[in-house]
């Protein structure tokens, strides 16, 4: 009870003017290493609602801070401590911007991106808020290697937009739209900026439609990107991963996808999964 108290404590704005300040700051970093996973849960949220609170003494105190936080994402006893530390991460990285996060931008990115086919939905969503929210911070001195990090993600991202969770599907495309000026694919990135009004699933369609007109090596990507999603994740991104080797093939069609050395793996993985996704799904 005394952290969450505390969580929501640092949202009052009168917090920067007092003289206790620094001893719940510190109470509060601290407690994210308690044994009990709901105090480390109330710990991470308090640091976020800093941004609300006290946004002067977060810049002040922002290395603790993001230490704080950036541990929580390793906590292995508890997803919902690492979910807390995401979306309190999200909110501290936009009020603090790239340039103010340092060298943590990097590894924030590299650690988010593994959340992204986690089982559990609230994990998902969080790190597509977070993802979405460093690429809007990326300043010049981290956008080079955030292109480069895009490379490496944008083929996940894509897959999540048919994410069978609406939370983490609407998180994935919020994300998606932040990175958009970060891809080397010319159509793409423009039809992603221009189709603000359609719905994730469609935007994944118009996306997939493109990139079977512009790139088969993206293409090809995307293919093992759903590979991959089918044989480590759960039955329900297991269809999702389904629904997205099955557009891509009807959608290129045979001639635009034979020479894609994924291919057959795209159709080996459309066969197998529909036949084991039916034996799990059955009653």
């Amino acid at each position: 009870m005394a952290a969450a108290f505390f969580a929501e404590l640092m949202k009052e704005p009168a917090l920067q003017e007092w003289r206790c300040f620094q001893p719940i700051l510190g109470a509060l970093a601290e407690k994210t290493q308690d044994p009990s996973s709901t105090v480390r849960q109330m710990a991470a949220r308090g640091l976020g609602n800093l941004v609300s609170g006290a946004p002067e003494k977060l810049r002040k105190h922002k290395g603790a801070i993001l230490e704080a936080l950036r541990r929580g994402l390793e906590d292995v006893a508890s997803a919902e401590v690492v979910a807390e530390s995401l979306l309190a991460l999200a909110k501290v990285v936009d009020e603090l911007k790239g340039k103010a996060v340092g060298s943590t931008f990097k590894d924030l990115a590299k650690a988010t991106r593994t959340f992204f086919d986690a089982e559990q939905a609230s994990l998902r969503s969080a790190a597509f808020t977070l993802y979405g929210v460093l690429a809007a911070s990326a300043t010049r001195r981290w956008r080079s290697f955030f292109t480069e990090e895009l490379a490496n993600t944008w083929a996940s991202l894509v897959l999540h937009l048919r994410d069978p969770d609406p939370g983490a599907s609407m998180a994935c495309q919020g994300a998606l739209r932040l990175c958009a000026p970060f891809l080397g694919l010319r159509r793409v990135r423009q039809g992603i900026a221009v189709n603000t009004r359609l719905s994730a699933a469609e935007l994944q369609d118009d996306i997939c439609s493109q990139l079977a007109q512009e790139s088969p090596k993206h293409q090809q990507a995307l293919y093992i990107a759903t590979r991959r999603c089918f044989l480590r994740s759960c039955v329900d991104l297991q269809a999702a991963a389904l629904d997205v080797a099955g557009l891509e093939l009807r959608g290129g069609g045979r001639s635009r996808v034979q020479g894609l050395q994924g291919a057959g793996k795209a159709e080996q993985v459309l066969r197998v999964g529909c036949g084991r996704a039916g034996r799990e799904r059955a009653p």
